[in-house]
């Protein structure tokens, strides 16, 4: 970790890239149970930046009702922390830190795109069928059926009560076990939906998926929507003919 004090030579830049380089998040602080379900109590809302030096990123956040920088322009900036304590660069700014804007500094689309990856890290599709599925790293996109699922249930993690949700997926030949974590443990599925499940971490000692901050989980049940697309398309028809009918006898 350290500090600035003077004006530091770096200039720092909120960059526009095919993505967004400012985002906004919502944390669950604690979860309450009311007639047996589970449902999220006090939330937060967080307004993460990417800033860019052209080599370097800084991630910044606010919990202001507004993000902290703007798109596109380009910052100096005194008196802030930086820390890599949680993985990233991180720029925290207090009371007496001061920016101010000045000329525009041109990032390359690989500065950029290390800008958006910072915010949301890229997540890879995976089969199921991987033989180093569990031994690969970063984040993962898992699509499948769901072949089984648990209840929730609460546990405690770092002195909070959060709730849990562990499915099975079958995708390819396989079955993956994965559990869902708070929000995302709230997730409304069945068996028998297919979902698609992105930024999921591989467990090597447990030999499962576990969902992290960067987690959707989308249900996208086609076969069910054509269906019924197919129904709406067969009653116009018969629609259509009666009108046709109809018009004939006048």
């Amino acid at each position: 970790m350290f500090s600035s004090s003077e004006w530091h030579p770096l200039r720092i830049a909120a960059p526009v890239p095919s993505g967004s380089s400012v985002c906004l998040t919502t944390k669950t602080l604690n979860f309450m149970q009311v007639d047996g379900e589970i449902r999220p109590g006090t939330q937060v809302i967080t307004y993460l930046s990417a800033l860019s030096t052209g080599g370097q990123v800084y991630v910044t956040q606010s919990s202001s009702d507004r993000a902290a920088f703007e798109e596109g322009v380009t910052y100096y900036i005194k008196n802030y922390t930086v820390s890599s304590r949680y993985g990233q660069e991180r720029l925290f700014m207090g009371p007496n830190t001061t920016t101010y804007k000045t000329a525009p500094l041109t990032l390359s689309f690989d500065a950029e795109k290390m800008a958006k990856d910072a915010l949301v890290p890229p997540s890879v599709s995976v089969t199921g069928e991987e033989q180093d599925l569990f031994s690969r790293g970063g984040h993962l996109t898992l699509e499948g059926t769901v072949e089984h699922m648990q209840v929730q249930r609460m546990t405690t993690v770092r002195d909070t009560e959060v709730p849990i949700l562990d499915v099975g997926i079958k995708s390819g030949s396989r079955i993956l076990e994965v559990s869902l974590w708070r929000d995302q443990a709230l997730s409304k599925f069945k068996i028998n939906d297919k979902v698609n499940i992105c930024h999921l971490r591989a467990s090597v000692k447990a030999t499962k998926l576990n969902s992290t901050i960067h987690t959707t989980v989308e249900v996208c049940n086609i076969h069910i929507r054509a269906g019924q697309l197919k129904h709406n398309q067969t009653h116009l028809s018969v629609r259509l003919k009666k009108y046709r009918r109809l018009l004939s006898c006048v």
